[in-house]
């Protein structure tokens, strides 16, 4: 695009955005996927950066990710301003990019994805469940960390209590013959949870009842992903009051607060945390609440506004 727009208009410079939406960078290969080995988002960066690049499966069809992640690079090098959705993004591509091109600086910014304060409104009018119900609103991929979660659920279940349900969304249920072919696991993950004495699942086709749902429950647990960039299952939760217990690395730290009392760096933490929001009414009435104050920083008007800012700079730039 670059070399269009220098070819078309060589006497001006037309404005280039970037935006990145995933990235073939994978920090988990290189430290494992325990919460435990992560003291605190930015010590992940520092330990991933030091290591060779790790690739997030998923995007490595054969061997993709480098060559992608080199189409990454360019895009930085050449474009007038990048955007991505988190300062934990900007810290895994960056960082990863100046391993192979060490003097890159590009301008980018982190500008969230936006959460729809109206179509999560039935969410938050629903009554939250008495029942002791946790949901797992995310896909059952293996890099989403449902087979840890549940292993430490089984745990949970056996040794803690027995008094609650987790549900399963699975928002990948019902998908076409020919995506299973490139990743089945998710169907044989959603079979063997089906099995679990504490599990059920629950899908939904229309947005409001989504909200509406996903608002009824007591709480909700993020993915166990080290390199999640963002993460709307989680957002589209908070939006509705429901607490989210969140792993303390990747972008959680930005979704809920760096000292939210809902992030968790140890399985124990994780434990006491559950019990503490099925039990302590207080401390839940507080997590639902904060949950709700923090979700305002994403909201449609203020991710537009910022985008606005970026494009009515440049194009003062480019006159």
């Amino acid at each position: 695009f670059r070399a269009l727009a220098s070819s078309l208009l060589p006497s001006r410079r037309i404005p280039l955005v970037t935006y990145f939406h995933y990235l073939p960078i994978d920090p988990s290969r290189a430290l494992g996927f325990s919460p435990e080995k992560y003291d605190s988002a930015a010590q992940m960066i520092v330990n991933s950066c030091s290591t060779n690049l790790s690739f997030d499966e998923t995007l490595n069809l054969h061997n993709l990710a480098l060559p992608i992640f080199m189409r990454q690079i360019e895009a930085l090098m050449v474009a007038d301003q990048s955007i991505i959705c988190s300062e934990f993004g900007i810290d895994l591509l960056v960082g990863n990019a100046q391993k192979l091109v060490p003097d890159i600086t590009p301008k980018i910014t982190a500008i969230p994805p936006p959460i729809s304060f109206e179509e999560s409104e039935p969410g938050r009018s629903t009554v939250k469940d008495k029942n002791k119900v946790i949901v797992f609103n995310h896909r059952l991929y293996n890099h989403y960390g449902p087979k840890e979660f549940f292993n430490f659920m089984d745990s949970f279940y056996a040794n803690v209590r027995t008094d609650f349900e987790v549900v399963i969304t699975d928002p990948t249920f019902g998908r076409s013959s020919e995506r299973n072919k490139l990743d089945s696991s998710f169907s044989s993950t959603r079979e063997k949870l089906l099995n679990k004495p504490y599990v059920r699942l629950e899908h939904f086709k229309e947005r409001s009842e989504y909200y509406r749902r996903l608002g009824g429950y007591k709480l909700s647990i993020g993915p166990f992903k080290p390199s999640a960039l963002w993460s709307m299952s989680v957002v589209d939760t908070m939006a509705c009051g429901v607490p989210v217990a969140c792993p303390r690395y990747a972008c959680f730290p930005e979704l809920l607060g760096r000292d939210s009392p809902l992030l968790f760096s140890s399985l124990e933490e994780l434990s006491q945390l559950i019990q503490r929001l099925l039990d302590d009414e207080d401390f839940y009435r507080n997590s639902s609440k904060e949950c709700l104050t923090r979700v305002e920083k994403f909201k449609v008007e203020k991710t537009a506004y910022e985008f606005i800012k970026i494009f009515e700079e440049l194009s003062r730039y480019e006159k």
